[in-house]
């Protein structure tokens, strides 16, 4: 999305909080596939913003729609880079250490 953005390419996206989202090719991924998924995330986020300059993370702007809770607002590419790796990640984060307790690994 961020490449998209960054394109020009996406004005818009929507946002469906507390969805899984998890397709069944993804649903039975072990922590390998898993944490390849994310290594190859972050290369290509860190790919798509590595030119960028802070005036292009304040300029570039979408409308977000986050339909759970009914808002609709305009986001820069800053706002929506910091809600992402902040706290969405971390929220991530915390499932696969609790996951990776249940499993004791």
């Amino acid at each position: 999305m961020v490449s998209g953005i960054i394109a020009g390419e996406i004005q818009e996206y929507e946002i469906w909080s507390d969805l899984t989202n998890i397709t069944p090719e993804r649903a039975v991924y072990d922590i390998g596939q898993v944490n390849a998924d994310i290594v190859a995330f972050f290369a290509c986020l860190v790919n798509s913003i590595s030119g960028l300059t802070d005036a292009d993370l304040e300029e570039k702007k979408v409308m977000m729609h986050q339909r759970t809770r009914e808002i609709d607002e305009e986001r820069t590419l800053n706002a929506i880079l910091e809600r992402t790796l902040n706290d969405h990640i971390q929220d991530h984060l915390a499932q696969l250490r609790a996951i990776r307790e249940a499993l004791a690994i």
